[in-house]
């Protein structure tokens, strides 16, 4: 019985940690239509899908102001050059949420 109750304190413990820690990590930072982000964080796949502008503004290192896209699936992602090759890539934002009805297209 001893041994039950300790093993659901530390499931429950862990549970709880875990919640916790999905909260507080933020990864980027909404200044009226600019996102910087807090932490970085780079993903470059090819996305099939048609993406269409937020109307958002991404603010790199560097201050570069890039536009912010959606894609079809609801991923958001900046179109970066690469300063080696020149070519074009996606970084996706990973975990960025943008408020609600803010976005073109979406309901005010």
């Amino acid at each position: 019985m001893k041994k039950l109750l300790i093993t659901i304190f530390a499931a429950l413990a862990v549970i709880s940690s875990a919640s916790a820690a999905e909260a507080s990590d933020r990864k980027y930072e909404i200044n009226g239509r600019t996102i910087t982000a807090t932490t970085t964080t780079t993903t470059s796949r090819k996305a099939a899908q048609p993406a269409t502008p937020t109307g958002y503004n991404y603010k790199t290192k560097d201050g570069q102001l890039l536009p912010v896209y959606k894609t079809a699936t609801g991923r958001y992602f900046v179109e970066r050059v690469s300063r080696k090759s020149g070519k074009t890539y996606k970084q996706y934002l990973k975990g960025l949420q943008l408020p609600q009805g803010d976005a073109k297209g979406g309901k005010r």
